[in-house]
């Protein structure tokens, strides 16, 4: 009787790990599928951008342009990730630097191209920009130490308010001076844009304090879906805006 207990216990073990691998596999295609996609995404959307640019001339070229750029380093970000580039142990800690690297480059082009639809003078938007990357610092430092950790958060929470704040009041005086077509786009934009980044601190914060319920490889396919939504968003709606003025 012993033995048969033994046996069905290792038979459950054996049962309980397969079970745990296939989960496992399961989660890992699923990013890569996930990661792959938006690559390629990002790919075709790079080019668009450009097809765009050459064509409809009547568009202001840095609309296109940047968004040119964002798609394009989008695409490279995914295709370093997918080689297995993504992450840095610092510390002790894994901070995902493409990611990192992906929105100290994308983001700022996009609060420019938001700040520029907006009318903003140069100061202004230097201003937007300024706080975002101190934000991206603070959020960088509160992921790779441990020391002065709740300091960090609380200072990358507040730039990051100070970001969405300054990108509200710095352009509220100059948008009154574009015409009704740029300001119904910069709203538009405005509200998109901080409903969609909103999400990234979130599913990261997530992933820290819950991770037996977002793990790092569902906090990743998570962020290639809310980079799509946000960035691919955002491309969206300067090419409906595009077109349509072009009539």
């Amino acid at each position: 009787k012993e033995g048969g207990d033994a046996a069905a216990g290792i038979k459950g073990t054996r049962s309980s790990a397969g079970q745990v691998e296939h989960a496992e596999c399961t989660e890992q295609l699923t990013l890569l599928t996930a990661t792959w996609i938006t690559q390629a995404l990002f790919t075709i959307a790079a080019l668009l951008m450009l097809i765009l640019h050459k064509t409809l001339t009547h568009v202001e070229p840095k609309l296109f342009v940047g968004s040119f750029i964002v798609c394009a380093v989008g695409s490279c970000s995914y295709l370093a990730k997918n080689s297995g580039m993504g992450e840095l142990d610092i510390s002790g800690n894994k901070m995902p630097l493409v990611r990192y690297i992906d929105w100290a480059i994308t983001i700022p082009i996009m609060l420019y191209q938001l700040c520029d639809l907006g009318g903003a003078d140069a100061a202004s938007t230097l201003l937007v920009i300024s706080t975002f990357i101190l934000f991206l610092f603070a959020a960088m430092a509160a992921l790779c130490t441990e020391r002065l950790k709740s300091a960090w958060c609380a200072a990358a929470c507040l730039l990051y308010a100070l970001t969405v704040y300054n990108l509200h009041s710095e352009v509220k005086d100059t948008l009154s001076a574009q015409d009704e077509e740029a300001r119904n786009l910069f709203n538009s934009l405005e509200l998109f844009c901080v409903i969609s980044w909103t999400c990234y601190p979130v599913v990261v914060l997530l992933a820290r304090l819950k991770p037996d319920i977002v793990s790092r490889r569902t906090e990743d396919a998570l962020i290639a879906a809310l980079d799509c939504i946000a960035k691919l968003g955002m491309v969206g709606f300067i090419v409906v805006w595009a077109i349509q003025t072009s009539d």
